[in-house]
């Protein structure tokens, strides 16, 4: 009775906290369909941390768990505040220690995770190098989801084309897998 009790609460545990990455994989796009490594249709569910350097309190592996665990949350966003005070021009060592401890914690527990520069200007400079580490860091992962320009507000969509077309060749060149998403203008 014993054996069959523990038998049940480990396959139980195992389905409460399922992996999704190790079920779905690689995500790409067929069309404009977001699909799983089978090709099947998949929805991300989840939640957008606040900017880091607003919210640097809930970048932390136990917040990823929580989230996983009582929102049955399949991705997460980690939102890299970069022009605010304490963001990533003032202090990009923290900064980047805050994403990569959600990052990290994404793929521990088998979630996806939006790696979001979160920026209302065009900082192509900074945007790169940012980019160029965290795909040297993470581009073996399925996880990773790039979001390469939050909030376009000022910026004509041939001022974010290029930016993104110059962001986009950097991650390529190291990322040749992971989903990159581009933000639009709201023109």
């Amino acid at each position: 009775m014993r054996k069959l009790i523990l038998l049940l609460s480990v396959l139980i545990s195992s389905h409460v906290r399922a992996q999704p990455v190790n079920k779905h994989g690689q995500l790409s796009l067929s069309g404009t369909q977001l699909v799983d490594k089978n090709k099947q249709p998949f929805v991300l569910n989840g939640v957008s941390y606040g900017w880091s350097c607003f919210h640097p309190r809930f970048y932390t592996k136990g917040t990823v768990q929580w989230l996983l665990k009582d929102w049955n949350c399949n991705v997460v966003r980690a939102a890299m505040g970069v022009e605010p005070d304490g963001g990533y021009l003032q202090d990009s060592l923290r900064s980047m220690n805050l994403v990569k401890t959600v990052v990290d914690a994404a793929i521990k527990e088998g979630i996806y995770v939006i790696i979001d520069w979160h920026c209302h200007n065009i900082k192509l400079p900074e945007a790169k190098a940012f980019f160029i580490e965290m795909a040297k860091r993470y581009s073996g992962y399925p996880n990773i989801i790039y979001e390469l320009f939050n909030e376009p507000d000022q910026e004509s969509w041939s001022q974010v084309k290029a930016y993104s077309e110059e962001l986009i060749k950097a991650i390529r060149v190291i990322d040749k897998k992971n989903i990159i998403l581009v933000g639009s203008p709201f023109q």
